[in-house]
């Protein structure tokens, strides 16, 4: 049966069906919650179960340094466990599965949404600014929207990754779940939406705060006018709704904190313990992350300097995206989402899960990518070899081999976004110039770049 004979229903049933499967095999899922590539301090079930039993005994959870989720978050969770204590039912995986099912279909609204808006542009400017017959070349043999949001949907809910961190449920589904909502809001420009998803998402995992620049800027209308009293006013409500975008998502974060701090009884130390553990990343044990063996070598004197080094440098590769992809707005978004998920402190395998299965949505530029082979090559060889590198990481107690690995691992993946970025950017230098080699007034070849 082809894909085309498949509804959104069916996959959304496949992918229920495998998480629910999964979870039966407890045995197994008992050996894939001990796994560093699955779980990480920040988002295991066995902080949030310790936690709850640290709370509920009348002890603060953030004492120590075995809890680093937030209270909001950890006193829903003592609620389903209340409730699954009462019927016998493990509440809180199927809340983790509602959140991986429902995020797995926003992803296929987003898919849709997004490929309807670019083809309408498209049209457009193809009686105005782009090349006919190179319209006519990318878009012949063109599926339906319906077919790529499929694929999309699939791709997210049959990844063993999405699927293995929700059997095991870690905090990542309900994470993705909101980075989904996020890019559905942005693409229907829903301000409110939008705004509210990314303030939850960075009160609960902080490193969504690399989000704000390129979602604020979704939602700011160019400032483009050959009369300069008018592009002075423009420049002006440019500059205004930046600052309402910002000001709004300030207050509501800081209204989810105030809230917690007065949940831990007039206490900021579940801010040092979540946040203040993500930044300063106090625990250094192995995971997929770039992190982790950079400061284990690292002097303690150099520490800080480095510390607000790497994180100033994530932030400020937002910018000129924004400024590249004027036209284009949701590919800064997901770009930062994809920096998130490779240089957040403490990732693991799913973290990556949703920018990947995001990638069909591109399929009309599979043709101009460079790398894919290779790409494909390198990510089966990494993912086969990485538990071997563990291995001899236990064995050998030297972690130069894990690390190589992950290393490995990070590089793949800047070549899978670099690859996305190439094609959409190719894709619109051939739409304006024809699919002949261009030349300028000097009879020089025209050329395209990255950024």
């Amino acid at each position: 049966m082809g894909l085309d004979k498949w509804s959104c229903t069916s996959c959304v049933l496949l992918g229920l069906a495998a998480r629910l499967a999964l979870f039966q095999m407890k045995p197994l899922v008992s050996y894939l919650m001990t796994r560093v590539e699955i779980q990480t301090p920040a988002s295991s079930w066995e902080s949030m179960q310790e936690g709850m039993f640290l709370d509920q005994n009348g002890i603060s959870p953030y004492e120590g340094s075995l809890f680093h989720n937030q209270p909001l978050l950890l006193k829903f969770f003592i609620q389903l466990q209340n409730i699954s204590a009462k019927f016998e039912v493990d509440f809180a995986f199927f809340f983790l599965l509602f959140c991986d099912i429902l995020a797995g279909y926003s992803l296929f609204k987003c898919c849709e949404t997004y490929l309807e808006q670019r083809q309408e542009e498209e049209k457009l400017l193809s009686q105005t600014e782009f090349d006919k017959d190179a319209y006519e070349v990318f878009n012949a043999g063109k599926r339906s929207v319906e077919h790529y949001a499929k694929i999309v949907t699939l791709a997210y809910l049959l990844n063993p990754f999405t699927i293995i961190s929700c059997a095991c449920k870690t905090m990542l589904p309900l994470e993705l779940l909101l980075y989904a909502r996020l890019l559905l809001f942005c693409l229907r420009r829903n301000f409110a939406g939008a705004i509210m998803a990314l303030s939850l998402v960075t009160y609960l995992f902080m490193w969504p705060i690399l989000l704000w620049v390129p979602v604020c800027y979704m939602f700011v209308e160019p400032a483009k006018s050959e009369n300069e009293e008018e592009h002075c006013e423009k420049c002006f409500c440019v500059y205004f709704s930046m600052f309402v975008s910002v000001a709004s998502l300030v207050l509501l974060t800081a209204l989810l904190m105030l809230i917690s701090f007065y949940v831990c009884d007039y206490s900021f130390d579940f801010f040092f313990a979540s946040w203040g553990f993500h930044f300063a990343i106090p625990d250094l044990q192995p995971n997929v992350g770039l992190h982790w063996y950079f400061y284990m070598e690292m002097f303690d004197q150099y520490r800080t300097f480095f510390t607000l080094m790497i994180n100033t440098i994530t932030v400020s590769i937002c910018i000129p995206l924004c400024w590249k992809f004027s036209e284009n707005r949701i590919i800064p978004v997901y770009s930062a989402m994809y920096f998130i998920a490779m240089y957040k402190s403490f990732p693991s395998f799913g973290d990556v899960s949703l920018c990947l299965s995001l990638v069909p949505m591109f399929a009309q530029n599979f043709s101009m990518m460079r790398n894919l082979l290779f790409t494909f090559l390198l990510f089966v060889s990494c993912f086969a070899s990485m538990p071997a590198m563990y291995h001899v990481w236990v064995v050998t107690f030297n972690p130069n081999f894990f690390y190589a690995i992950t290393l490995i691992y990070g590089t793949v993946h800047m070549l899978i976004w670099s690859d996305v970025i190439f094609s959409l950017n190719r894709r619109q230098f051939l739409f304006r110039n024809g699919l002949k080699y261009p030349v300028d007034e000097n009879g020089v070849l025209k050329r395209f770049t990255l950024l």
